[in-house]
């Protein structure tokens, strides 16, 4: 799951589903484990509260597909 983190230095993150994301200081964040011990390792973050152990263990909820568009109509009517 992801752990909550408080950001101490401007840094940016790409985050699937949502993009690149420029965070400033002070601002709270949830992010998956594995980029949120590079940037707690590295100095941009701190620790606030690490997931509970049941939601760690917890998967993701699987993302629906996006809705096709409709077709125009070709057959003249």
């Amino acid at each position: 799951m992801h752990d909550l983190l408080i950001v101490l230095r401007n840094c940016s993150v790409y985050q699937p589903g949502v993009g690149r994301r420029d965070l400033r200081p002070g601002t709270v964040v949830n992010l998956d484990p594995m980029l949120a011990d590079r940037m707690v390792a590295k100095g941009y973050m701190e620790r606030v509260v690490s997931a509970a152990p049941l939601f760690a263990q917890a998967t993701d909820a699987p993302q629906k597909p996006m809705r096709k568009r409709k077709e125009p109509r070709t057959d003249g009517s």
